[in-house]
């Protein structure tokens, strides 16, 4: 699952993709693959090969018209085992559903900053039997049963600066911070850091680091290793416990965007001046966000106006290779994958937000609506 770092002060010009939500979420057949916008980079890459499974059946929804009050803004969904849990940044709760049926388990709150609460949780993940939560207003990750029982929590340096994270086993988390240069650390449960670690940089001309360096992060996989997946570039990288860092291709490389700095000031008293930067690039993202399944990497790629966040590229690990892509019938605001093949994801449109759970199917499904379970 993927996080954004606050990107006040800055702006990236996007072409949008417009997707009926409502039509999207109701139809249980995906509408015939569109072709595939040409990569604008200059290097060869080989040609995606797509699955025969095109394919959804979609198995529950909840929220959406008929229950327009039970989301507000679902950022981030984790599956952990047979529950489900999404980060609604909205109202600042946690909802727990059932995996198979939809149905609510429970909800925490934004309550305190004594262990195991938070007040402006940022980040969650999931793990095969716990949750974690990431707090920007105690500088907190917390670790969760599938109950809403707290197992640990940790202090976390610079919270805000964290827009990733990969749960490691014997309680050790690896964040990815703002930037490449020692952008990873290694946690355990005390909160004491472990280890540090850079990603190579894609833009050495700017200066802090610039929205361009984001990434979002999966795993853990087989060894201890967990992914971080760039937005704009040619790689992803496997990272391991010790911080050693590998490289790997994605199958259609992103553009290595140029960044446009311009500074506006804002007030000026004497010699004393408050300024606004503004950092822009006219480069596409090719990732929107991540996640895996066993030790395979799952990207959620795509450019261009009919691609852009429908394409899932699959990569083995430790290997890195290459092995297929599967089109997705609309665009996602976050997505995860359960061990079953199960996918999960959120989405926030004008009027309501939903949850969904669906599968990828050779046969086109009847088509009626996806069930709506009980609350």
């Amino acid at each position: 699952m993927t996080m954004r770092r606050p990107l006040a002060q800055r702006t990236l010009t996007l072409a949008a993709s417009t997707i009926s939500l409502a039509a999207a979420l109701l139809s249980t057949a995906a509408t015939a693959p569109q072709a595939m916008a040409q990569s604008r980079t200059t290097v060869p890459s080989p040609a995606r090969t797509f699955r025969a499974d095109s394919f959804w059946d979609h198995r529950w929804v909840r929220g959406g018209a008929d229950e327009d009050e039970l989301l507000i803004e679902p950022r981030f969904i984790a599956v952990s085992g047979s529950v489900v849990t999404v980060l609604d940044l909205g109202s600042r709760e946690v909802l727990a559903v059932n995996a198979q049926t939809g149905k609510t388990l429970f909800t925490k709150q934004a309550r305190g900053a004594g262990p195991g609460e938070f007040k402006r949780p940022a980040f969650l993940l999931g793990t095969t039997n716990q949750f974690g939560v990431l707090d920007h207003e105690t500088a907190r990750f917390s670790m969760f049963s599938t109950l809403g029982t707290l197992v640990w929590d940790a202090p976390v340096l610079n919270a805000f600066d964290v827009e990733g994270a990969c749960a490691l086993p014997n309680a050790r988390v690896l964040l990815k911070s703002a930037g490449f240069d020692k952008s990873l650390t290694l946690i355990d449960s005390t909160g004491k850091v472990r280890l540090a670690a850079s990603l190579p940089r894609i833009d050495q001309t700017v200066e802090p680091p610039s929205f361009t360096e984001t990434a979002h992060m999966a795993g853990p996989f087989a060894g201890d290793r967990c992914a971080v997946v760039p937005i704009f570039g040619a790689r992803w990288y496997a990272v391991d416990a010790r911080g050693t860092v590998t490289p790997h291709a994605y199958v259609v490389p992103g553009e290595n965007p140029v960044v446009q700095v311009t500074l506006k000031v804002l007030e000026k008293q004497g010699r004393d001046e408050v300024q606004r930067q503004t950092q822009t690039t006219t480069a596409t993202p090719i990732a929107s966000g991540t996640m895996h399944r066993g030790d395979t990497l799952i990207v959620i790629s795509g450019s261009g106006r009919t691609d852009a966040g429908r394409i899932l590229d699959y990569y083995a690990l430790p290997s890195g290779r290459y092995v297929y892509s599967r089109r997705l019938p609309m665009s996602f605001t976050s997505l995860t994958i359960a061990p079953n093949g199960t996918f999960y994801g959120t989405v926030i449109g004008p009027d309501w937000s939903a949850i969904t759970a669906l599968l990828p199917t050779r046969s086109a499904p009847s088509r009626e609506k996806a069930p709506r379970r009980e609350r």
